[in-house]
């Protein structure tokens, strides 16, 4: 228990420094361009996988949230929150929601859409076409997630 809390100090002291130098700035990205993985890379990848605490799903990802209206919300003025535009359809996920359960899964007219959040790095990815769970592993410090359907492992 005592070294979450010395991760999770080391973690709020970093940040505090990226916000106090102001290297922190919003990102918009996105990216429509499958990367190709060689073998030598999956190779690399496998040896390298720690595992992160949780097991496999430890971490419950949220499937088909339910929204609120954002004139229902009340937010702290230091409050992150993280958004997708996706065909027309817009959603927002609080960091504070995006940290406890890191995977959020949902079908946006018939498709399959993962909103992916690692609570070490505060990197946020979205995916298509995925039903995706937290495999309890890092990579470089950073969430592995899993494909439901085939078990294969993601690097976020």
């Amino acid at each position: 228990m005592k070294w979450k809390l010395i991760v999770y100090g080391i973690l709020l002291i970093l940040v505090i420094g990226l916000v106090v130098f102001n290297l922190v700035k919003p990102k918009v990205e996105e990216y429509d361009e499958t990367i190709e993985t060689t073998q030598d890379e999956l190779e690399f990848i496998k040896r390298n996988l720690v595992t992160g605490g949780p097991p496999k799903d430890g971490i419950p990802a949220i499937d088909n949230p339910k929204y609120i209206s954002a004139n229902e919300v009340t937010l702290e003025d230091n409050e992150k929150i993280f958004g997708i535009n996706y065909k027309g359809n817009v959603f927002a996920y609080p960091q504070n929601i995006m940290f406890w359960h890191e995977i959020v899964n949902e079908e946006i007219d018939g498709e399959k859409i993962s909103v992916t959040y690692c609570p070490l790095t505060e990197s946020i990815i979205g995916y298509k076409g995925f039903n995706l769970g937290v495999s309890g592993e890092l990579f470089n410090s950073n969430l592995v997630i899993y494909d439901r359907d085939t078990d294969g492992r993601i690097p976020q």
